[in-house]
């Protein structure tokens, strides 16, 4: 399963680690490069602590879970969610973005 988060902030760094705990691949999407960076730090650490409470079954392997800044820059929700729909496709099968599910 391939997941799309648009947003890394508590909820999606939090929708993301579920989704990566479960061994679906995660694409989290950030506004820029440095917001980019904080919201993989985030779920990293997130998935640290499930592994030191033992609450994840199975390592996380890197290439299931990529940080882009590649929608960085757009103005409004409704753009983004537009920009987002071309980049992920249907390659996805759901796309998290606050308030919003898209499932294909």
């Amino acid at each position: 399963m391939r997941i799309g988060v648009i947003g890394g902030g508590r909820m999606g760094a939090g929708i993301a680690q579920v989704f990566l705990g479960i061994g679906a691949e995660v694409v989290l999407v950030e506004a820029g490069a440095a917001a980019a960076t904080v919201a993989g730090e985030r779920v990293r650490a997130g998935l640290a602590k499930a592994a030191e409470r033992g609450s994840l079954t199975e390592p996380v392997e890197a290439d299931r879970f990529v940080v882009s800044a590649k929608l960085g820059g757009a103005g409004d929700a409704r753009r983004l969610l537009g920009l987002a729909l071309r980049s992920f496709g249907l390659a996805m099968d759901f796309i998290f973005v606050p308030h919003i599910v898209l499932r294909r």
